[in-house]
């Protein structure tokens, strides 16, 4: 955000404090990190302590199978394998271990206590960044990526033109990549201006946080959503797309769970396209 003196940075240094204030354990500065590289997208020294303090009974050999399992879950695909890690997310690692009496026994370890919350392992994470094959990612810039890969036609440098755009806040520091989709508060307004015109062929944005709330584009009829969002976030970004508009019936709201979220692009690629053809704005 800008212009009204509060910068992204404010609200994010806020929500952080506040989760602290919950019991939230804060992520590390840079020097202290806990991963090695931004290539980890696993902190594996808390997921083995989590895996050990949910499991007490199971030995060693059985926690380092499942520790196992869930950093390389199994599947030819990336949906397969998150369906895998999902799976075992809600109903425990499948393991197998010797007993001291000789027999194999079979188990389940739990990754989440969903019955005591307070005994999981909370930790909060600014601005979470991936590298991958040399590249440093944003979750919406990677989408974007791939759906103009998809639909090259949908794309353009052009402020005024293109289908489908990236509404963010950076710095000139941010990775070059990320530098086109970087934009001060009068273009972004100017964004706001063609995506509430029904007729301008721009029709699909990738927000991470702006545009959920206090934004209004009555034609906007379906929403895309793989974050977890609940209370009054949650209804205003679902109230986005059920503002009344000619003869829209009400908004479609496209909830990916873990197990989806990889097949995101094709899923949004489809539906709107489907959408687009069969529904007269």
């Amino acid at each position: 955000m800008s212009g009204v003196g509060v910068k992204e940075a404010t609200v994010e240094d806020a929500a952080l404090a506040y989760l602290e204030s919950l019991g939230w354990t804060m992520a590390p500065s840079a020097a202290a990190a806990e991963r090695t590289d931004y290539g980890q997208v696993v902190l594996e020294h808390r997921l083995r302590d989590a895996l050990a303090r949910l499991n007490p009974a199971l030995p060693a050999s059985a926690l380092d199978d499942a520790r196992r399992k869930l950093t390389r879950p199994e599947g030819a695909t990336l949906e397969t394998r998150n369906r895998a890690f999902h799976l075992m997310l809600v109903n425990g690692v499948p393991v197998e271990y010797r007993a001291s009496d000789g027999s194999v026994r079979g188990a389940r370890a739990r990754v989440v206590n969903f019955d005591d919350a307070a005994a999981n392992d909370w930790l909060a994470v600014n601005q979470f960044t991936v590298t991958e094959n040399r590249y440093t990612r944003r979750p919406d810039i990677a989408l974007y990526r791939e759906l103009v890969r998809l639909r090259p036609d949908w794309h353009s440098e052009d402020d005024m033109q293109g289908a489908v755009k990236v509404v963010m806040t950076g710095a000139a520091s941010d990775p070059l990549q990320w530098q086109p989709h970087i934009r001060n508060k009068p273009r972004r307004e100017a964004l706001a201006k063609r995506f509430r015109a029904a007729a301008d062929p721009f029709r699909i944005v990738l927000v991470r946080d702006l545009w959920l709330t206090g934004f209004d584009a009555p034609s906007l009829h379906t929403m895309y959503v793989d974050k977890p969002m609940r209370g009054h976030g949650l209804m205003q970004a679902v109230a986005r797309v059920n503002r009344v508009f000619k003869d829209k019936p009400g908004g479609l709201v496209v909830d990916y769970p873990p197990d989806q979220q990889g097949n995101a692009p094709q899923t949004v690629l489809a539906q709107a396209e489907v959408l687009s053809e069969g529904w007269s704005l």
